[in-house]
């Protein structure tokens, strides 16, 4: 709705910075939905390669990074580390993003937080990663997600914010959601 705008190039894209049509997707990686939503927009970029992009937004449902969450739930106590860790990969070498962050959400149920960490220092480097959690930057950019999520509304995610529209994904099946992308973003070639 126009409430914020964010320069892409700031934040972590899985697709390319210049593609025609660039969606935020409002997600955490602890939530099973966004999960879900990860797989079907996968297939989404695929179906209309370059023509869309997603600009990561990292919204952990963990009072710890969110002020917009209340209460504790086991289910959401790593999201805040999860997203540092992937913000920190993007941050030393945003080549290597995409394949952290689909690594991250390839599996059932999200990576034990010592498994992710690993998994990042096998991309990035010890040193380096450890470095970029202890920047107080890379929290202010985390930062970002949560306020975002609070001019959304809050509520469920995943989100994806469109120019004109939200989309919240646990409401949608895979066909709707290429059916609701191709109208909004006025793309007819977009078929599942």
């Amino acid at each position: 709705g126009g409430a914020v705008e964010l320069n892409a190039y700031q934040y972590p894209v899985v697709g390319s910075y210049e593609a025609d049509h660039v969606i935020i997707k409002l997600f955490d990686y602890t939530c099973s939905h966004c999960r879900k939503m990860h797989h079907e927009l996968e297939e989404v970029q695929a179906a209309a390669p370059g023509k869309i992009a997603v600009l990561m937004l990292a919204v952990p449902l963990n009072s710890a990074c969110n002020p917009h969450v209340t209460g504790s739930n086991s289910t959401h106590r790593d999201s805040c580390q999860l997203a540092a860790l992937s913000l920190a990969v993007w941050e030393i070498d945003s080549t290597k993003f995409p394949a952290y962050h689909h690594w991250l959400m390839s599996h059932d149920r999200p990576p034990e937080i010592v498994a992710a960490k690993s998994q990042a220092v096998s991309l990035v480097g010890e040193q380096l990663l450890e470095q970029r959690l202890a920047d107080p930057t890379l929290w202010q950019r985390l930062a970002v997600g949560p306020k975002v999520y609070g001019l959304a509304k809050r509520g469920v995610v995943p989100k994806l914010l469109l120019p004109k529209v939200m989309i919240t994904g646990n409401a949608t099946s895979r066909d709707d959601l290429f059916n609701m992308l191709s109208r909004h973003l006025e793309l007819p070639e977009l078929k599942p």
